[in-house]
Formats: structure tokens, sequence, C-alpha cells
């Protein structure tokens, strides 16, 4: 059976402002702060493309609060700010997709800021939200207070108290049935506390503030960073345990936490080399630094913070696979891995004012060379840009080896005109030498395109209408990769009728002084009186509109300044880049698989105040004629391999079952992988088939195989997923069960063995893609993966049990990272809207060594199996 790790999990998230409803509390008598219903839809203020809401009241401090927002017509998702520090998310509470709950204690008096959107796009709909008061402790004496429990089961525990209770039937249970209560622990700066929980077979566990598991040997743990700590208290199923749990002062100052595990644990004390916000730093790891507890070399900075600043930390290195941790001035911690490839980044907001620490290390003790470290601040935001005036012309130019190439392979020149509202215009590019390509992009961002004006000739030209004032991109390139030679622009006033003007207005591009030879580039500067950023950077911003699935390349190069590069997508994702690439000050935003909708490219420096001249470099596909079609389903292209045509598949999850042994979030593992498949363009929903809970029956999977089996051709993608509990069954005769037992998925109402999953795949062709997120599940590979065009991913070994996921809020680790690559981060290499089978295989394993490699069931660790079989590294699985 999967077996499920119960725990807390809460996003830090980023959003827009939007309209705040306060609303002042309502002291009912049952601890209700607010009550309130309201409605997502047209008119609310958006965030990307999901409708918001929002709310404001007033909290206590040490009150600790339950939020909790219930909805019918949309899967619903709760952003709760506590006064003074960051956001807590919620989604799908306890696995309901319609239920988010975040519970907090409040460290100060303030303002709890409270947002209600949705998961999906353009969801809306009505919802109920409550704020309720959870817990209150009663004092009966200096050192003992009794919780009485309020909705949750909550207590506050303050240092020399005690709390006592019991865990027994009725209690809040995890998804493997076993009950539950939770303190809550608040500590101050520089006051640490030891914990003390009694109680014969129970079990303790501690998250710190930062969402860690903390060493809690005999119930006993130390406390000694300032912030709110969760206090878990398990006992088995069924059973009756009585416990004590106190706080009391300990003795000593703020150290580094006691982490439920034995590497990268940050230098005690020591020097520290000091750096300014906005610094950069070049060095070496060498066998002279200093060690850290694990073995790895380190070196050691400090800076001062401000409490509310924002910093961000950015290690980067060719020779080393590089780790970051940072220690605040009250023992908060900080870690990272791999933000980007083998690169780290930490994104902090200050907890408090003081000095902070930063320990540049590696991920493996035996890693020495060179790293950049950065230290900056990144809050970054844009005023709105400046009125331009109205231009036009003619321009020669030259496509050669060294210009900007389309992710396509053609080289493309840029030019920039400022246009009046309701201009009519034509753009012209003709040449001699090769086929030409125009694309005009528009300040909002649309984007219009012409290979040849008319039949026979092979010049081209775009006939429009400004749409609005603004600065307007012209694009010339070729028709087919690699084409060079001279052209010439054309840009003038457009007849009614569209034909060419006979004679060009004056003709000079924006920041080209004079009417000369143009140098292939958008070319503009950074200068006194320009926008500037929060931070003081001065800023030009650049509103673009992409295709869905299309690759996008943008550069920003300067000699004059660093250049900082700020992409923020239609649904509020936001990409920087400082350096883009080794040795190179410029920088450079890949998007691999655009979203539909207007991206804002903010062109900027790495330091405030910094002026001078750059030169913005924006690629994207040309629409050039599309592959050949299947005629008998024109929406699809012909391929000639497996895994090129179209995509099916069957998405299955069970967090419901009959009898005991429910399981968080397995169902919604299903609904979302689906959803994301459909949000990438990779599949539409008639190409789907979604089973839940009790849907998930042997007949209903059976007919699911059946309807596949006679939709997908010998060029199509089919997947099948499945998140739930798994088993193993002794007696095989199979001989290929040398251990003599089948591996099963337990569907609904009986298990399924891996015989006959084999069985069911026989009747699919293409390529096959099973994945089970379940335990043993790696048990199924022998079975299914047996001939060509099969490919396996599974969560564990077939005699491992597989985790619930819940730092991820999924049911498992496969069906939380095969989402995530899926939705496009997996395409790393190259970025071309393919995504491979060596890709996604690459990507899995990444995060499951950087992610599960602490995950220990039953004396075994975790494990991802991929079992490629004849599938080659290169397949495509997937073509955005």
């Amino acid at each position: 059976m999967k077996q499920a790790r119960w725990g807390i999990a809460l996003l830090i998230s980023c959003g827009g402002a939007s309209a705040l409803e306060t609303i002042p509390p309502v002291e009912a008598e049952a601890g209700v702060l607010l009550d309130t219903e309201g409605t997502l839809g047209e008119g609310d203020m958006q965030i990307g493309a999901a409708y918001s809401d929002s709310y404001e009241f007033p909290a206590r401090a040490g009150e600790a609060l339950a939020v909790e927002v219930n909805a019918v017509d949309f899967d619903p998702v709760l952003e709760v700010v506590p006064p003074g520090e960051g956001a807590l998310v919620s989604d799908d509470w306890e696995g309901d997709r319609r239920r988010s709950r975040v519970e907090l204690v409040a460290a100060t008096d303030g303002t709890v800021k409270v947002r209600v959107t949705s998961y999906g796009r353009d969801e809306s709909g009505t919802y109920r939200l409550r704020v309720v008061r959870s817990a209150e402790v009663v004092e009966e004496s200096p050192t003992t207070a009794i919780a009485t429990r309020g909705p949750t089961v909550a207590a506050v525990l303050a240092s020399g108290q005690t709390v006592s209770g019991a865990l027994e039937e009725g209690d809040p249970t995890t998804g493997d049935g076993r009950t539950v209560d939770v303190l809550f622990v608040d500590v101050a700066s520089g006051s640490p506390q030891r914990l003390s929980v009694t109680g014969q077979g129970l079990e303790v566990r501690v998250v710190d503030p930062e969402g860690r598991a903390l060493r809690a040997e005999g119930g006993r743990a130390e406390l000694r960073q300032e912030g709110h700590y969760r206090v878990q208290l398990i006992a088995p199923a069924g059973a009756r345990i009585p416990y004590e749990a106190n706080l009391a002062a300990a003795t000593g100052g703020a150290a580094a936490p006691q982490l439920d595990r034995d590497h990268h644990l940050p230098p005690t004390g020591g020097p520290a080399t000091a750096v300014q916000v906005g610094q950069r730093v070049n060095a070496r790891l060498e066998d002279s630094d200093v060690a850290l507890p694990s073995g790895e070399r380190a070196d050691v900075y400090s800076f001062e913070g401000r409490a509310g600043g924002t910093v961000s930390v950015e290690m980067a290195s060719p020779d080393l696979d590089s780790y970051l941790l940072m220690v605040g001035p009250g023992g908060e911690f900080w870690e990272n891995d791999d933000a980007r490839e083998l690169d780290s980044r930490l994104d902090v907001t200050l907890p408090t004012a003081g000095v902070y620490r930063v320990v540049a290390t590696t991920y493996r003790p035996d890693m020495r060379g060179a790293y950049e470290l950065k230290v900056f601040d990144p809050s970054r935001t844009v005023a709105a840009a400046a009125t331009p005036s109205s231009q036009g012309g003619s321009l020669r130019g030259t496509l050669a080896a060294g210009d900007r190439q389309l992710q396509s392979g053609e080289y493309a020149d840029d030019h920039t005109f400022e246009l009046a509202a309701g201009a009519r215009v034509r753009f012209e590019a003709r040449s001699t030498d090769f086929d030409t390509y125009l694309i005009v992009h528009t300040p909002s961002g649309r984007q219009h395109d012409n290979d040849d004006a008319a039949p026979g000739n092979t010049d081209a030209a775009v006939d429009l209408v400004a749409e609005q004032a603004g600065t307007y991109r012209v694009s010339v390139t070729s028709y087919r990769p690699g084409e060079t030679g001279g052209y010439e622009l054309i840009s003038g006033n457009a007849a009614a009728t569209g034909a060419p003007p006979s004679t060009p207005t004056n003709a000079t591009p924006t920041n080209t002084p004079t009417p000369a030879v143009a140098s292939g580039d958008q070319r503009g500067s950074l200068a006194d009186g320009d926008d500037r950023l929060n931070s003081g950077e001065f800023v030009d911003r650049y509103t673009m509109r992409f295709e869905t699935g299309r690759p996008v390349s943008l550069r920003l190069e300067s000699t004059a300044l660093d250049p900082y590069l700020i992409v923020v997508s239609p649904s509020g994702h936001q990409l920087d880049n400082d350096d883009y690439g080794a040795g190179s000050t410029n920088a450079g935003v890949d998007i691999p698989s655009a979203e539909a909708g207007d991206y804002v490219v903010m062109a900027t420096s790495y330091q405030p105040g910094e002026t001078g001249a750059y030169v913005l470099r924006t690629g994207a596909a040309t629409t050039h004629p599309a592959r050949p079609t299947n005629p008998t389903n024109p929406t699809n292209p012909v391929a000639a391999n497996p895994g090129s045509g179209r995509v099916f598949g069957i998405f299955t999850g069970i967090s419901d079952y009959p009898g005991p042994g429910d399981l968080p979030e397995c169902a919604n593992d299903a609904i979302k992988l689906a959803q994301t498949l459909r949000e990438s363009g990779l599949m539409p929903a008639s190409h789907q088939v979604v089973l839940t809970d009790a849907q998930v029956t042997t007949t209903a999977v059976r007919e699911a195989f059946a309807q596949m089996g006679q939709r997908v051709g010998a060029n199509d993608t089919f997947i099948f997923f499945y998140s739930g509990h798994g088993n193993q069954r002794a007696g095989s005769q199979d001989p290929r069960e040398i251990d003599g037992t089948d591996e099963t998925i337990v569907l609904y109402d009986r298990e399924l063995s891996d015989d006959e999953m084999a069985t069911l795949f026989d009747g699919i062709h293409g390529l096959g893609v099973l994945t089970l997120d379940s335990c043993f599940a790696g048990g199924f590979a022998k079975d299914v993966i047996t001939r060509p065009g099969r490919m396996g991913l599974f969560s564990s070994e077939e005699d491992v049990l597989s985790s619930v996921a819940g730092q991820f809020q999924a049911g498992g680790y496969l069906s939380h990272f095969l989402r995530t690559g899926i939705g496009g981060e997996a395409d790393l290499a190259p970025r071309d809207g393919a995504l491979t089978a060596g890709e996604l295989q690459h990507y899995l394993v990444s995060q499951f060594g950087t992610h599960v490699r602490d995950v220990r069931l039953n004396g075994a660790w975790q494990h991802l199996v991929v079992d490629r079989g004849a599938v080659r590294s290169d397949a495509v699985v997937f073509r955005y």
C-alpha cells in the first residue's frame, strides 16, 4: 500500500494586487471571525488567467486561526498572509478539490490578508470563506494549561506551559488512518525553547518555520530559530494514547537547526566575508576552505538585512554542482540545490533586521572549482511607458551569419517604428538574394506575418491599421533557415486598397539617428528620465503576444551597462536573468513553449542608476507552411515514427477507497495531470478518459483500454496513469517472477495484476507509456515492458513502498514531478518544444535525487524506476 507521510504543504506565492474587500471581524460565540460568501468571475481582479478576490481582517498576537474556503463551481486556491510574514498557500485540503484551508498562529498584532482564486484558468463561481479562532489557551497555573479545542485539534503551547491530551478514535486522521493532534509553538528571537512530549507509542514530528522536519528523538527537540513550529503527535489507528507536552526555555543562543538528516548543515561561528546587497563575487572552493560537518567545502559571506526586505542569492559555476545555505540572525534557515540545472538560488523575504550569513558550498564533498555569487534585491515593478511619436521610411540591411537566429534557424533583423493610433501603414521587405519573410509585432504583442505579397512574388508585405499608439517591431527574416543577403525594408502610408505607397515618407526607425543602413537590431537606451523599478534601476517595457506552444528566445545585450532581463508571462509567472552564459554579462530568457497572451518584457540593469545603449533581440518561430496532415484527421500531423502523432491517455486515481486506507490527493493527481496535458496543448479533452475514486473499477478500466485500442494509431502516444495503493500477491506461476510474487494496483472493486496490465497494453499501438505511482510499482516492468514501443515510469522498486508527497500537495512524488515535467520543465536540452524519452527520464531522476533521497519506509529507501525497453532516448514522447 502507498504510505502517507502526514505533514503540512505550504507554498510561497507571489501575485498582483487586487481591490480589497475589508470586512470587520464578527465576534461570534463559536469563535467565528469572518463568514462570508463571494463570487469569482467577470469584473474581478485577475492574476494571470485566474480571477481573484481579496479580504483583510485584524488579528491579535498569539491567536491560532483557521482560514477555509469552500466552492462548488471551481477548484479554489487560498492564499493567507499573516501580519509581518510570508504567504501561505493551500489547495485541496485533505484531498478535497473543492476545499482549501490554512492554519496559522499570528506572530504579532496586525492585519491578515486573504486571497481567494482558482487552480484552473478562467474558472468562476460562488464560494464561502470562513475564518475561525481555532484554539484558545486557558491558563490553570503558571506552569500548566489545557487546550480548549475549537474546530481543529490545535493548541498553542507557550514557554513554561504543559498541554495534556489524548489521541483516540474520532480525532482527525492521516492518509493511512492514524490519528493526529497538532500543537503550535511560537519561538521569539533569542529565546530558544526545549520541547518534550511523553506518550507511549506516540510518534512526534516537529516542522520548523521553513517547513523542514527537525530531529525529535524520544519526543524531545531543540527549537532555536525564531518563528512558528508545528508539532504533530501521531498514534497508530485504533489506539488511545494519552500524552503530555511541555515547553521550557533552553540554554544557549540561536544555532543552526538540527534537521532530521545529516547533510549540508552550516558551520557554526567562524569568520565571514562581508558583502553588500547588489554585489557580485567571483571565487573558488578549495581544500583550504572551511568544511561543513558532512565534509563539503564552503565559503561564508554576510550582509546586513532589513526586516521585510527581499533578497535573492545566486550561485553559478561551470566546475561544480552548487549548493546554497542562508542563516538568519535568529537562526532562520534557507537552502537550495538546483534552481536552474546545477546552479542554486534563494529568494527570501527577510523576517528581521540583522546580519545574515550565506554559505556557498557544493552538493558533494569531493567538488572543487570556481563559482560566481550574487546577492541582489529582486523586487522589480514598472510604471507605464512613455507615449512616442509617429515615424516611417526606407532602409537597407543585410541578413548574415552572426545575426540573431529564430528558433527555427532563420537569421533575422529587428527594427522599431513609432506609430500613431489609427495610422494606415504598409511594410515591405524586398530582396534579390533570398525569399523574404516579414513579421510585425504591435505594442500589445499581436503578430502579423507574410511570406509572399503576391503570387509569383517572393517579396513580403504587411498592411495594417495601427490599433494603438506605440512601438511596432518589424522583423525581416527569410523563408528558409540559413538564407543570407541584402534587403530593403520600406515603410509608408498604405492606401485603402493595401497597395504599396508610390513614394515613401521620411524614414527613420526609433533610436536611429539618421536614415542610414540599420544594424539589424532593435536598439534602445536606459537614461535619466526613464521609468524606474522600485529598487532604483531604469527600465524600458515592451508588451509582446506569442502563440500557444511557440518557443521564444529573448536576449538583452549591452557594452555600456550590465543588462538585466525580466519577462512576465500572461499567467503572472516571472522569469529573471542577469548573465546568460558563462563569462557574459548579457541577459537572456528562453521560453520553450509559450502560453497565449501578452508577455511583459522589461529591459533594465543589474545595478541602480546604470545608463547606456542596449540591444533587445526577440525571436519566435516563424509561421511557415505546416507539416503534411493526416487526411483522415486533418488536425494531426502525419509522422513516420511512434510518438510523433496524436496523444491519448487514461488517467486514474483513488483517494476514497470503499474500506479503510484512504489516501490524500491521489484522485487529484489524475485530474491535474490530465488538465496539464490539455493546457499545454498536448492532448484535447476528447482524447482523455479520467476516472477517480469509485469510477476506477476493473470494468471501467478495461472499457477505456478497449476504446483507446480503437483510436490510438501506430504513430501516436498513449499514456496510462495511476495513483493509489499498490500490493503484492505471493504464489505467482509466471516464470518471469523469480521471487514468486505478482504486483498489483488496487482498484476500487478489486486488484489488477501486472499480468492483466500486460494483456491490456497488448491492444495498444504506437508509443505506450505506463506510469504507476503506487507501492511495489516497479514490479510491473518485467510484465509490460516486453515489446518495442513501451516505456514504464514507476514510483518505487518492486519490493519498496511509495510515499505520499505531502509537501507538494500530491498523492505521490512521481505524480507531482511528472506533471511539472510534462508542463514544460523537462524540455531541457535542447529547448525545442519536443519532449524526448531521455529528457523526461533525466528530469524525473534528477527531481527524485533532489527531493526523495531521504524518503525511507519500512527500512528501505524509495527510488524511481524507469524502464525504456526499446524506446530510444531521443524518441519524442510529447511534442508541444
